[in-house]
């Protein structure tokens, strides 16, 4: 994978997909292949605080996820389950400083858990499902 806006050569690009589930970018270029970087998006100081204060074990999982907010005061977060094609599976309010997610109908798979606060993104954590 390449760094944030770098080995993209300079030429046509024919194809630009944002996939923002998996925090990626992907340019197919005209006779090049195919170029793909993270996303990165700027955050003021106190959204990094609120990504900083969340955290999922176990990882992988098999039954159950929980999802941890160090700083519960914020009462509009919530998250939304994905799966590898971005397809959502799941959305439910944050209540309390820990949440038990039920992993256990899904297949084994990578799932991702996207956290926002009101309909901004906050963070999103890669899941691998045993």
């Amino acid at each position: 994978m390449a760094s944030y806006n770098s080995n993209l050569p300079n030429v046509h690009v024919s194809w630009l997909d944002i996939n923002y589930t998996a925090g990626l970018i992907r340019a197919a270029t005209f006779g090049r292949g195919i170029w793909e970087s993270e996303l990165y998006t700027l955050v003021n100081v106190k959204e990094n605080e609120l990504n900083n204060s969340l955290s999922i074990f176990p990882n992988p999982a098999k039954d159950f996820l929980t999802l941890k907010v160090e700083n519960p005061d914020n009462e509009n977060l919530f998250y939304q389950l994905y799966d590898n094609s971005g397809k959502l599976l799941a959305t439910k309010k944050l209540r309390g400083n820990e949440i038990r997610i039920d992993m256990s109908s899904l297949i084994p798979a990578t799932y991702f858990l996207k956290v926002k606060d009101n309909n901004k993104d906050v963070k999103t954590f890669k899941i691998v499902k045993n």
